[in-house]
C-alpha cells in the first residue's frame, strides 16, 4: 500500500507534466492546422469565394440608377442615368445638366448587331454602325476568371486598412493584379496594364442587396500609353440597384432610325459611350 501511495504521488507531477505538453502540442497542432488553411488558398478557391459573393450574373434582369462623373465630360457637366438589362440587351437612359442648367435626355440602346442613340427623348435613333454589347454584357453577367498563369501572392497587402489577398495574372495580353479583401472576399481593386493601356478600377462602400454584394462606388482611370496618351477618370456612385424587375422589352426596339450625320466633333461619341458605359 505504501509502494503504491509513493508511486500514485510520485506519478503526479508526471501527469500534469504530460497534460502541459499534450496541451502545448495541440495547441501547435491547431496553428499548424489554421496556417494550412491559410495557405491552402490558391486564385481558384478566391474566385469562388468572389463570384459565391457577388451579384454578378445571378439574375435575369436589372435596373441600376447611377451618378457618373467623367474627365471626357465637359466641365461642371453632371450626368445621371439608369441602366436596364434583360435578356441580353441595354439600354442606358441619361440626363445631362450643363453648367447653365440646360438639360439633355440622352437614350442608347446596345445589342448585338448595333448601337443606338436618341437625343430628343427616343422619338428617334441614328445607328453608330457599331456593337459595343458584347463588352458591355459580359461585364454585367461574368467577373473574369484567373487564367493558369494566376499567382497568389505570399503576403497580404493593405488597402484603406483591410488587409487583402493580392493575384497576379496575365491574361489576354494583359498584366492584371487584383486585390481581394480577405475578410469579405469582395473585390477592392483591379489593375489591367500593357505597353498600350493601363486601366485601374477601384471598388468601394459595398453594401447588401437581397442576398449579394455590390459595390455603390466605383472608380475608373484609363490611361492611353501610345498615340495621344489620354487620360480619362471616371467616377460612378450607384444609388440603387433592383434585380429582376419586371421590364417591357419595347424599350429596348429603337424607333424611327437612321444613319448618324456626320457632324464635326461627333466622331468621338463611340470613345465617350466606352468611357462612361
Amino acid at each position: 500500500h505504501r509502494d503504491l501511495h509513493f508511486s500514485l504521488h510520485d506519478a503526479l507531477p508526471i501527469y500534469e507534466l504530460m497534460k502541459k505538453i499534450l496541451f502545448a502540442a495541440f495547441a501547435v497542432l491547431l496553428s499548424v492546422s489554421f496556417a494550412l488553411a491559410q495557405k491552402a488558398e490558391t486564385p481558384d478557391s478566391i474566385y469562388a469565394k468572389v463570384t459565391a459573393n457577388s451579384y454578378i450574373g445571378k439574375y435575369k434582369s436589372i435596373i441600376i440608377d447611377k451618378e457618373i462623373s467623367s474627365s471626357q465630360l465637359p466641365k461642371a457637366m453632371t450626368v445621371k442615368s439608369r441602366t436596364y438589362f434583360a435578356d441580353d440587351v441595354y439600354r442606358e437612359d441619361t440626363l445631362t445638366t450643363n453648367d447653365s442648367g440646360q438639360e439633355m435626355k440622352i437614350i442608347t440602346i446596345f445589342n448585338a448587331l448595333n448601337t443606338y442613340i436618341s437625343y430628343d427623348a427616343g422619338k428617334s435613333f441614328f445607328s453608330l454602325d457599331t456593337s459595343l454589347s458584347e463588352q458591355i454584357t459580359s461585364n454585367l453577367k461574368n467577373i473574369d476568371p484567373f487564367t493558369g498563369f494566376a499567382r497568389l501572392k505570399d503576403k497580404t497587402e493593405k488597402l484603406d486598412g483591410k488587409d487583402c489577398y493580392v493575384i497576379e495574372d496575365n491574361a489576354g495580353g494583359y498584366d492584371r493584379k487584383v486585390y481581394i479583401e480577405k475578410k469579405t472576399y469582395n473585390v477592392v481593386k483591379n489593375i489591367m496594364s500593357s505597353e498600350e493601356m493601363l486601366i485601374v478600377t477601384e471598388m468601394s462602400d459595398y453594401r447588401k442587396v437581397d442576398k449579394y454584394t455590390a459595390p455603390f462606388s466605383i472608380s475608373i482611370l484609363l490611361r492611353q500609353n501610345t498615340g495621344d496618351k489620354k487620360v480619362i477618370d471616371s467616377k460612378i456612385k450607384i444609388s440603387s440597384i433592383q434585380f429582376n424587375p419586371s421590364i417591357n422589352k419595347d424599350i429596348f426596339i429603337p424607333k424611327n432610325v437612321s444613319k448618324l450625320p456626320n457632324i464635326p466633333g461627333i466622331e468621338n461619341i463611340q470613345d465617350m459611350l466606352q468611357s462612361l458605359f
